[in-house]
């Protein structure tokens, strides 16, 4: 008699989470694979999300879509290649921008969805049978999903397990964990406060802070990641005590700014630490053109940036600076944009 293998990952409970929804998120992708091979259709269950997408937001570029779908730019990346070999998406250049490329259905793309509506119209009758059962068990999967999905873009799991190793630490000094002090982690909106005063500290000590800076530092989240930019918090022994942001102007265009250190711990690597994540991430979205902006009487500043990568140039990336203040541009190519970051994981 064949007795089915044990079940490792079930057996494992909390400590297996991930492998068990990806093996979840898994099994259901195969299964919709098998339907639309049965059809003779030529269409995968991982492309549905962006086809949608596209269906109700055309054209968009691959940042805007990276953040209506919460994936990554290089998955979004992938995707818009694999339908675009199919012929069911297309890049065309922005008529208001011509770095900017957006993407748009063809009329296969078109096609193929009203094709196959009548069978996602079945895919969520099954969806909803299948929750239906789970309701019957007293179990809401979407709501406990979408809760799920809050307590991580409150404290993500990275966060989570550090913590508790901290923990143990202080308990067991001894004991097995990371002995790495400093953490550069992703914007945090209880840390908004932080990169205001962050800022404040250095503005505040030899310049005005002007309008453009006041509506940055109110409101980082509206004004720089919700656009398809970043913020990076530098934490040192559970202490926020460095900031910057990467602060995008249009496909591939992205600027280094409102980077700050406390001032009780400069010359200790940090600002380096946040510059490296910065870069990284400005890699990572596709940068054509990296740039920023420094005042002329910051000269250890600016030598600071020239040593990372960055050059002088007698023109401005955006035409003007937006600030009252003196200020010029350094423009990193993009050569040394992966030099610099590499680098950087180096030292």
């Amino acid at each position: 008699m064949n007795r089915r293998p044990p079940d490792v990952i079930g057996q494992l409970g909390e400590l297996a989470l991930a492998s068990r929804l990806r093996r979840l998120s898994e099994r259901l992708f195969r299964d919709m694979s098998r339907v639309y091979h049965d059809l003779d259709t030529e269409f995968e269950a991982r492309w549905f999300p962006l086809l949608q997408t596209l269906r109700r937001h055309s054209p968009q570029g691959v940042t805007e879509l990276a953040a209506i779908l919460r994936l990554t730019h290089p998955a979004v990346c992938q995707l818009v290649d694999a339908m675009e070999a199919k012929g069911l998406v297309r890049r065309r250049r922005d008529p208001h921008d011509e770095r900017r490329r957006r993407i748009e259905l063809t009329a296969a793309g078109r096609q193929i969805a009203t094709t196959l509506d009548p069978i996602w119209e079945e895919i969520r009758l099954a969806n909803r049978e299948l929750l239906g059962e789970l309701a019957a068990k007293g179990h809401d999967f979407l709501a406990a999903l979408g809760d799920l999905e809050s307590l991580l873009d409150h404290r993500d799991m990275h966060e989570r397990v550090t913590g508790h190793l901290r923990a143990r630490r202080a308990l067991r000094p001894d004991a097995t964990g990371p002995r790495e002090r400093l953490e550069i982690l992703p914007y945090r909106p209880a840390w908004r406060r932080h990169f205001e005063a962050l800022n404040r500290e250095w503005l505040e000590k030899g310049f005005a802070v002007e309008a453009p800076d006041a509506a940055l530092l109110s409101d980082p989240h509206g004004k720089i990641v919700k656009p398809g930019g970043a913020v990076f918090f530098a934490r040192l022994d559970g202490r926020i005590v460095g900031t910057g942001a990467l602060i995008r102007h249009g496909e591939g265009v992205y600027e280094l700014a409102k980077m700050a250190v406390t001032e009780s711990e400069r010359g200790h690597g940090i600002g380096r630490r946040l510059a490296d994540a910065l870069l990284a991430e400005a890699r990572l979205r596709g940068a054509t053109t990296f740039f920023l902006e420094t005042s002329p009487r910051l000269v250890a500043v600016r030598r600071w940036y020239e040593r990372i990568g960055f050059r002088r140039v007698a023109s401005h990336p955006l035409g003007t600076s937006k600030y009252v203040r003196r200020s010029f541009a350094m423009v990193m190519d993009l050569g040394d944009l992966t030099g610099a970051t590499e680098s950087g994981a180096r030292s």
